[in-house]
This record gives C-alpha cells, structure tokens and sequence, in this order.
C-alpha cells in the first residue's frame, strides 16, 4: 500500500474509509496545437504555466483567419467536464469545496468566486473563448480551429493518433504564484458483497491483480491513463517507453500536484450544479457570486436530504 499514491487512496476514501481500489486515474491536461502556436509567434516549447498567460497566448491565437468579421480560431476552450477544470481553479486560488463535516459546499467563497469571474473573462472581455460551446470543443480542436484544450490525460492516445497537427501537452496552468493542483479523474474497482467466501476470495484476487505494478505498466502504456505507483518512473520498462513517447510524461508528472476532491455524498449533484454555474456565467445571464450561490443552495439543500435519508 505504501507504493501507491496516497493521493490515490483519499479518492477512493470517504468519511474516512476506503471503498474502492485505485485503478485507471487521469489528471486535466492543457493540450496545444504546436503548428498554431508557431503560426502566431508563440513558443511551442514553452506553452502557458498561469492562467494569467493563458490569457496572453489565447488572445494571439484567436483570429477572424478569412476576414469576414466573426472569429474562427479560438484561443482556449474546455471539454464539457468543465466543472472539473473550474474545481481545480477553486482550489489553486485556496478555495475549498466542502466542510470538514461535509454538510455544506464552500464555492461561494471569494476566493471561488474569484475563479468563476476569471472563467467568465475568458468569455467576455479577453475573448478567447467562445461561450458555452464545450460539447463542440472536442472537435475543434482536432480540427485545427482551437489552440488550446482542456481535457482529461485519458485522451492523450487519441489525440496522438487523430491529430493531423504537432500535438502538445503541458500540466494544467495554475494561479500565478501558487501551486497547481491535479484533481484526480477516472475510475475504480470495487467487489460487490456475496454471501460466498470464495467468489470474495476470487474476486480479491482478481483485483490484486488488476492493482499490481505489471497491470499499472500496461494500462499506463496503451491508455491515457496514468500509474498508480508513486515509483513509476523509476521502473526500466516504463522510461523506455517514454523515452520513445515523451509526451506520455506529462500526466506522470503531473502527479506531484494530484489531489482527490473529497468524496460527498451529493458530489454529483455538485458536479451539475457547477457546470450550470459555468454555464450562467458564460451566457451572462448570473454572476459569478450569484450563480455560486444558487449551486451551493441547492447542493446544500441535497446533502441535507441524503443524509437525513442515511438516518
């Protein structure tokens, strides 16, 4: 156990037992089209590290490109994930999202607020974003209309393959000044209970095996997806594999800064509510501080419900 990440072990903790067993784990990456930075007289090798530079590089890569007035090539947008991406910014800028006691979220704070007005900059007054068009986002980028990208590690493979561009990859940007954070993505295993000790047994077995260092090299080597050991990058088989696919790396790397959202009982609804919070935002329709507090009315409101049903 004392291999693993133990930012692995608080994802698939909660209330202070584990539940689960880490398996396939991603982090947010800031993908970039390596060909549109050139083109616009950025570094490709040296792609933003702040969202403050975020906004620089955004603005030199959104561009009306056939001079009919409307923008085509937009600098930065997001996967539909969004309200992973928006947690990290909470938690960079020292944000919290839940109490200790986990009755209550905290994404009204200031320093929250802070972030969901920067998000809605992006949009409004920097316009490097185009508002509310995450579902397309994918797409763009891949057709060389979006020169920045956020999503999970868990793509990376695709984009390599489908990408009929130098595809680059970089750690998600952070608040200048301040660590990043990796907020910890994907999925885990679990065994169901049974009455029958030895399809326990076998099914302990079974997932030992999917959790051992061998399964953790493959997965981390054919998937997007990242190992779970915190010695990864010591093992032979892997840095030779990313000696001949370097962009691999990046995720690993990553790592330093992983962090596991904690994991409430109305972390879905959360979840929901966040992307609506974006959402308003970006339309103009809320602000920020509004929007944030109707997410955390109704989200408190649901945690009180789904714990008085626990009772």
């Amino acid at each position: 156990r004392s291999l693993i990440r133990d930012s692995f072990w608080d994802y698939n903790s909660a209330q202070g037992q584990l539940w689960s067993m880490p398996f396939n784990n991603s982090v947010p990456l800031l993908y970039y089209n390596r060909d549109l930075f050139v083109q616009a007289g950025l570094d490709p090798n040296s792609p933003p590290k702040t969202w403050e530079e975020v906004i620089v590089y955004g603005k030199a890569l959104t561009k009306d490109t056939d001079g009919n007035g409307e923008i085509d090539q937009w600098g930065l947008n997001t996967h539909k994930d969004t309200h992973w991406y928006l947690s990290a910014m909470f938690l960079e800028n020292g944000a919290r999202i839940i109490s200790e006691d986990e009755t209550e979220v905290l994404y009204n704070s200031p320093e929250a607020v802070e972030m969901l007005e920067l998000w809605g900059k992006f949009v409004t007054e920097h316009r490097i974003m185009p508002p509310v068009q995450h579902n397309e986002a994918k797409s763009d980028f891949l057709a060389g209309k979006l020169g920045m990208f956020l999503a999970s590690s868990a793509r990376l493979p695709g984009f390599l393959e489908e990408a009929p561009f130098q595809l680059g990859a970089a750690p998600l940007p952070s608040v200048a000044g301040k660590d990043p954070v990796e907020p910890i993505g994907g999925a885990s295993l679990v065994i169901f209970q049974n009455d029958d000790p030895a399809i326990l047994d076998a099914a302990w077995e079974f997932v030992k095996w999917m959790t051992s260092p061998q399964s953790s090299l493959y997965l981390s080597t054919h998937t997007g997806y990242v190992p779970i050991y915190e010695n990864a990058l010591d093992w032979p088989e892997l840095a030779t594999y990313l000696e001949e696919n370097p962009l691999r790396r990046v995720p690993i790397e990553a790592l330093e800064y992983s962090y596991a959202i904690p994991l409430f009982v109305s972390l879905g609804t959360s979840d929901g509510q966040l992307r609506k919070a974006i959402e308003a935002v970006e339309l103009g329709a809320a602000t920020a501080q509004d929007a944030l507090n109707t997410a955390k009315a109704t989200v408190d409101a649901d945690i009180a419900e789904r714990l008085q049903e626990q009772k």
